[in-house]
């Protein structure tokens, strides 16, 4: 499982919607609260919805704001809870 390294405050929009979603599964919730808050806008609703429960405790407010609306679509109830 791809497990993402390196700087992550680096990421853009492009760089995230270039991940696959078994690629993003590997997010850790560390790494997924290193992520800044416009990269968020490339998430799509299959990345979201391959994301481990715990990487979603990773995820701030300002985070949350940059959700693309068709990418909220892809949390399951699991990653809620």
């Amino acid at each position: 499982m791809f497990v993402p390294q390196g700087n992550l405050n680096d990421f853009a929009p492009g760089d995230v919607a270039g991940l696959k979603p078994n690629e993003v599964a590997g997010f850790k919730p560390q790494q997924f609260a290193a992520l800044p808050p416009e990269a968020i806008g490339g998430f799509k609703s299959e990345q979201f919805a391959a994301l481990p429960p715990e990487a979603i405790g990773g995820f701030n407010p300002e985070q949350f704001a940059e959700l693309p609306p068709d990418a909220v679509g892809g949390f399951r109830p699991d990653q809620l809870a």
